[in-house]
């Protein structure tokens, strides 16, 4: 478990699947001056670096897939941080050694999640790591308040209004 959050090496599990032609090797949590978080807050903006070994040998770009999915202590899946729905498609060659997935606003609540990584060039899986990580996300003031939001309130925070009528 990554209590608060920290650099996760990755390059010795076993337990992963797909073609190899990249395998993930680290990930880290970045504050947005992009050093490393000691802890994981609600409310804070989170970068999140995956850094892979490249095994391509084409220097001429390939379509590719990431996928970061978070999920919960029952494997519930939360939310999946993919490229496939970004407007754009995104290009892997031989140079390319990580990419970057930026949350403007965490709003996830306190409590314990697993973050399972996946990437797939030109159609073929290159590699898949499930609950590559564990890690812990402590309660803040979400909505500025002055009241942090505790465990127990659920899984995400919403940004709402309410009116009395």
């Amino acid at each position: 478990l990554v209590n608060g959050v920290k650099s996760i090496i990755l390059s010795e599990r076993k337990d992963r699947m797909g073609s190899g032609k990249i395998k993930f090797t680290e990930i880290k949590f970045l504050n947005k001056d992009k050093k490393v978080l000691s802890n994981l807050l609600t409310g804070e903006q989170v970068f999140i670096e995956c850094i892979f070994e490249n095994h391509m040998q084409e220097t001429i770009g390939k379509p590719i897939r990431f996928d970061v999915n978070i999920s919960d202590n029952n494997e519930t899946l939360i939310t999946q941080l993919t490229t496939f729905f970004q407007k754009d498609d995104f290009f892997v060659d031989s140079k390319s050694n990580k990419f970057l997935i930026e949350i403007p606003r965490l709003n996830l609540l306190e409590g314990q999640y697993n973050l399972s990584i996946y990437s797939k060039i030109d159609e073929e899986e290159a590699d898949w790591l499930s609950n590559a990580v564990e890690f812990s996300v402590e309660g803040s003031d979400y909505f500025n308040v002055g009241k942090k939001m505790p465990a127990g309130f659920g899984i995400i925070a919403m940004d709402h209004n309410v009116k009395l009528m």
